[in-house]
């Protein structure tokens, strides 16, 4: 059969097996074969030319055939395609949903329930995917007739819960599952209204809306969770959202929230990285005032951007407030001393260097030799 589909049109073809077939029991059978192998190849005009030869000379495809047919426009995702098949009866659960998701999308919810409403008629019983592709073209389109009628249909058929809001959580990681993000986000604000507190997976769901409705749920009094605010800025982080983290932030130290270090560490790391040094210091400053810290590492970093820039005050300054936190360490000292150095400023520097013997934060001895020259220059 490969041969003959590559060798002759599927005009010739199909009349050919149509002539032969007639008055035989296997005619439906053989033309179905057909037409299995001209969609298995992707054919798709010459298997829709076959169906239609059978269907105007009284023979019905098999189930396999149709669905081989229904294959190929999935893969095709050809709108008016899938449409003009619906209307012709060939059909089936994927491509309703393909066909009402599109409505959806532009709005035409009219069509969208015309075609959830043959679903029905054709046994073909819709979904959850099927009733939140409605759903998200309506939180998209804020449809609120739409989005009430669809959660009340979707509750009577025990696809939500009678009350979404009880099972916030839930709700909003199965719709962002299926990416319906429309939906996922009206639910997470509708949390936020509500001020329920969320588990932290959900925040991560929603890191694309999240940052703002959460930065302006905050503004109007939400208190989210310390936990998941935390894990939540630190995804905007591993994403690269500075803008967004950088937003956040401000907000929740506005509102006196005292987040993981981590987050404020990945925002003074990246404002250092680039040189933003005003940036990481006002960050910072903000964060004493609700006494909130970062870890050596990240002050190690943000105090060697400063002695770089020669502003040596405010390394110092800083380094008083690592000190006063316990949080200074050999690399610390080293860097202030330094500073102090190169500012000419001996004395304070020699009083620094005691100190750090003191406590017992002497650098290795390549470093502490080089330290000692500073003191030469």
């Amino acid at each position: 059969m490969d041969s003959l589909v590559k060798t002759h049109p599927a005009s010739v073809l199909g009349e050919a097996m149509i002539d032969s077939c007639r008055g035989k029991s296997l005619k439906s059978g053989a033309l179905s074969f057909v037409l299995e192998c001209y969609s298995h190849k992707g054919l798709f005009m010459e298997s829709l030319e076959i169906f239609l030869k059978m269907r105007g000379n009284g023979f019905i495809a098999s189930g396999t055939a149709c669905n081989a047919i229904l294959d190929i426009l999935c893969k095709d995702g050809n709108f008016e395609r899938i449409v003009k098949f619906l209307d012709m009866g060939i059909y089936n659960s994927v491509l309703y949903n393909g066909v009402i998701d599109r409505c959806s999308k532009r709005g035409d919810f009219e069509a969208a329930f015309e075609r959830l409403n043959q679903m029905c008629e054709r046994k073909l019983d819709p979904g959850f995917s099927t009733y939140s592709a409605i759903l998200d073209g309506a939180c998209k389109h804020g449809n609120e007739e739409v989005i009430e009628r669809v959660m009340d249909i979707m509750a009577e058929k025990g696809l939500l819960p009678k009350c979404p809001l009880s099972q916030c959580d839930l709700v909003i990681q199965k719709f962002s599952d299926l990416c319906r993000m429309n939906v996922a986000t009206m639910f997470f604000k509708r949390a936020c209204d509500e001020k329920i507190g969320l588990q932290d997976a959900t925040y991560g769901y929603q890191y694309e809306q999240g940052y703002k409705i959460l930065g302006d749920m905050m503004r109007r009094g939400f208190r989210p969770g310390t936990t998941g605010l935390s894990k939540f800025i630190s995804l905007l982080s591993r994403k690269r959202r500075w803008r967004e983290v950088e937003d956040l932030l401000d907000v929740v130290l506005e509102k006196g929230l005292l987040p993981d270090s981590s987050c404020c560490c990945s925002l003074v790391e990246h404002y250092c990285s680039r040189r933003q040094i005003d940036k990481a210091v006002a960050l910072h400053n903000k964060m004493e005032k609700v006494q909130a810290s970062l870890d050596v590492a990240t002050y190690n970093i943000l105090l060697n951007g400063l002695a770089k820039n020669s502003r040596i005050e405010e390394v110092v300054r800083v380094f008083d407030y690592m000190e006063g936190l316990k949080l200074v360490n050999s690399e610390s000292f080293t860097i202030t001393i330094r500073g102090l150095c190169h500012a000419k400023e001996m004395r304070k520097a020699m009083k620094l260097h005691d100190k750090m013997l003191d406590m017992g934060l002497k650098p290795d001895k390549a470093a502490y030799k080089r330290l000692i020259l500073e003191f030469n220059h």
